[in-house]
């Protein structure tokens, strides 16, 4: 059992996937993380079947962490949605790189 435990340590001796609350410097990204790993789930398991614990796990953030910036998985969705469109209206459409 020792050694299971100790496979699953990186150098440090700390699990190699550390959860929790993050470095200072990576603290401004966690909405990023969130909507990437929701985004991530929501196109595997679709809206229906995708779940805020598994969210979470992905984004590693806690369920709270997520429900204080978005009320309900509804609203993660469209937040996730509304990233996607701003995203597309961004890039260039190949009509108009062809016009140029």
């Amino acid at each position: 059992m020792k050694a299971d435990a100790a496979a699953e340590r990186g150098p440090s001796g700390r699990g190699a996937i550390r959860c929790g609350r993050p470095p200072r410097e990576l603290a401004g990204k966690v909405e990023e993380r969130i909507l990437d790993a929701a985004g991530k789930v929501f196109l595997e398991r679709g809206f229906s079947g995708a779940s805020v614990d598994e969210i979470a796990e992905v984004a590693c953030a806690g369920k709270p962490t997520i429900y204080a910036r978005f009320p309900s998985k509804e609203a993660l969705f469209t937040a996730v949605a509304e990233r996607l469109a701003r995203a597309s209206e961004l890039r260039p459409s190949s009509e108009s790189v062809a016009r140029a």
